[in-house]
């Protein structure tokens, strides 16, 4: 019997076009994967509804902005709604500011007067 020491091509090929076949399939599996836990995840935080102590803090900050409220009373501190707060400043920066006042300017003390200059000697 002779020896045969020549490759065996066609399954050489068939095994390595497999692999990529499952190497491809595992890749786009594993992608598949991560793109649905990505939008249930997506589904879950943004989409449900928000959770009972978020709804009450959200509520609360909401009355906070739109009404008037004492702050602290002592202190004479009142918490003013959000859009009434921005006409306030629109309205204060819009104002129309004078000028400052001009100090009035004192007369000024009289010129003492001046010597008449005395004139050079003529030399003869």
């Amino acid at each position: 019997m002779a020896e045969n020491d020549t490759p065996k091509n066609k399954q050489i090929a068939g095994l390595v076009v497999l692999v990529c076949i499952t190497v491809f399939s595992v890749i786009i599996g594993v992608n598949e994967y991560y793109n649905g836990s990505l939008r249930d995840e997506l589904q879950r935080k943004v989409n449900e509804e928000t959770n009972a102590p978020l709804k009450s803090l959200r509520s609360d900050e909401g009355n906070k902005l739109s009404k008037y409220q004492w702050v602290d009373k002592t202190k004479n501190l009142v918490r003013v709604p959000l859009d009434r707060a921005k006409e306030l400043t629109l309205a204060a920066y819009n104002a129309p500011v004078a000028p400052a006042p001009v100090a009035p300017v004192a007369p000024a003390a009289p010129a003492a007067p001046v010597a008449p200059a005395p004139k050079a000697q003529e030399k003869k």
